[in-house]
Formats: structure tokens, sequence, C-alpha cells
């Protein structure tokens, strides 16, 4: 296995939110995650990329869903009561993402890193974990949106933002 320095750090260990998708788990690096919180409604957002679910309203912040599901090829699922959007900073951006239950804190060490190039389709995945439960995969925030897809995002909330403003 090879060791792999995550986000420009060389650490001997770190921390993980490690998330669901149906039979997939994700890990989020624990220092991009802003909060946890409940599912809520997902208000429509047109003319944002097909990868954003819509927005949500955190605390009079407009923060844009980003579908997982869509990225890592896991089939469509409604909202449940026992999800959670998990905010978290994607570049220079905060997003949610939406899990499948309960998210749990787990802790890696370097030398149980391998290198994401070693698997095919790795484009949105930073590095692979092995912990005492199985395999993460770690997801890479920044990599999740494409340029296109982050401009077209900002252009669909600016436009929500101004159409909201005018029939308030």
């Amino acid at each position: 296995m090879t060791a792999l320095a995550i986000s420009g750090h060389a650490a001997p260990h770190g921390e993980l939110l490690v998330v669901t998708l149906g039979e997939l788990r994700l890990g989020l690096l624990l220092g991009d995650v802003e909060e946890i919180v409940r599912a809520v409604a997902i208000s429509a957002l047109p003319k944002a990329p097909p990868i954003t679910e819509g927005i949500i309203d955190v605390r009079g912040r407009i923060v844009p869903v980003v579908n997982l599901r869509v990225r890592f090829g896991q089939p469509p699922r409604a909202v449940c009561l026992d999800d959670h959007f998990v905010l978290a900073r994607a570049g220079g951006r905060t997003i949610a993402l939406r899990a499948d239950g309960p998210a749990r804190l787990a802790r890696y060490d370097a030398d149980a890193l391998c290198d994401a190039r070693l698997i095919a389709e790795a484009e949105h995945v930073a590095g692979i974990a092995t912990l005492p439960d199985g395999i993460v995969a770690i997801t890479d925030l920044v990599a999740v949106l494409s340029e296109a897809e982050a401009r077209a995002l900002d252009e669909a909330i600016c436009e929500a933002v101004h159409v909201r403003a005018e029939t308030a």
C-alpha cells in the first residue's frame, strides 16, 4: 500500500467523517466538515447543474445540496426523515451533502491510506483508507463540482436570490 498525503498534508494520522450512500462508504476529511444537520425539504433550484438537488436554508444562509449519488453512480433516493445533511467546505463554498442515516467519526493512520489512482474512475476520490471495519473512499470535495458546474451553480443561486428579493 502506498502512503498518500491528502490535502497536501503528510500527517501520521487524521480523522474522517464516514457517511454512507447505500452500500458505498465515503470519508470526508474532518477539517472540511462544518456541521451535520437533520434533513429538511430541499427547495428546487432552476437552471442548476444536475449534480445539484436544490438548496436549503441553514439559519438564513442558502446552501446548495450536492447529490453525491449522481457523482458516484448510486441510484436516486428521496429524502427520508433519517437522512442528514453534512455541511462541508468544497473549495471556496459551503455545500450540503445528503447522507443515508447517521455519520460517524473514524481515525486513520497514514500507512492505512492508498492512492486513489490505483482504482478506476477515481476523479472524485482523494484516497482510500483502510479502517478496522472496512475501506472508505475519501471524497475530494474540491473535485466534486467541475468548474462548469460551479459556475452554473453560482448563476442559478444568484438568479434565485434575485427572484426571491423581487417577490419579497
